[in-house]
């Protein structure tokens, strides 16, 4: 049986082509859409990125510029509280009866002083030079080697004793040692000593006055006189 097709072969392929040609060009308009949304996305969170940037860097720059300002204040602070240390030296100066007191207060029993010295030095420490451009030019200066040298003042006490034994003298200067008002405590030299037919030991010993001695001892010098 024949079948008689009334549509053109030409027709429907014609069809055919033009439904491929659509749909490839929906499919491109798709790619093209998504492919513009990520470049937006991109762009988008590169700019974010940008703007997360700067805000940390300027984060950064303010906590540079507030710890600048802490070590300028630390810096001032201790300048003022050495000259007002020095200045209250010189207007009431700590009475040496008051040290020598707190010196005999530690003494063992049998334990004698024959010789106490007491002397103001100037002390020079080298120190690393601080910055004032923040922690990135202090780490600079400090890789170059740039120092500065301060000087202060210390109370050098040097004494000479007589004690029956070794074990006075260690009991000595393990009491100097725990006192607040002293610091780098060394024993000098201990060696036998004949004295009235007996054999002593004397010693040299040599400390320096803490940091906190003069405020101490002065105030424990007005609670005194206050009370009396």
């Amino acid at each position: 049986m024949q079948v008689l097709d009334f549509v053109p072969r030409d027709y429907i392929q014609k069809k055919l082509a033009r439904s491929a040609n659509l749909l490839c060009a929906l499919l491109a308009a798709v790619v093209v859409l998504v492919l513009t949304m990520l470049f937006v996305a991109m762009g988008m969170a590169e700019d974010s990125l940008k703007d997360n940037a700067k805000q940390v860097e300027g984060q950064v720059v303010q906590a540079s510029k507030a710890i600048e300002e802490w070590n300028r204040f630390r810096s001032e602070r201790a300048a003022l509280l050495e000259k007002a240390e020095k200045g209250a030296r010189l207007l009431a100066p700590l009475p040496r009866s008051r040290i020598l007191a707190e010196v005999v207060a530690r003494l063992p029993e049998r334990t004698t002083l024959t010789e106490l010295s007491i002397t103001n030095e100037i002390v020079r420490t080298v120190e690393a030079a601080k910055a004032s451009g923040g922690a990135a030019r202090t780490a600079a200066q400090a890789a170059k080697g740039k120092t500065e040298t301060r000087e202060h003042e210390q109370t050098r006490l040097r004494l000479l004793g007589l004690a029956p034994t070794d074990v006075e003298v260690a009991q000595f200067i393990a009491g100097l040692s725990a006192a607040p008002y002293f610091d780098q405590v060394e024993l000098s030299f201990s060696e036998d000593q004949s004295h009235d037919h007996c054999v002593l030991r004397r010693f040299e010993v040599v400390f320096f006055l803490s940091a906190d001695a003069y405020r101490l001892l002065l105030a424990s010098t007005v609670k005194t006189e206050e009370g009396s």
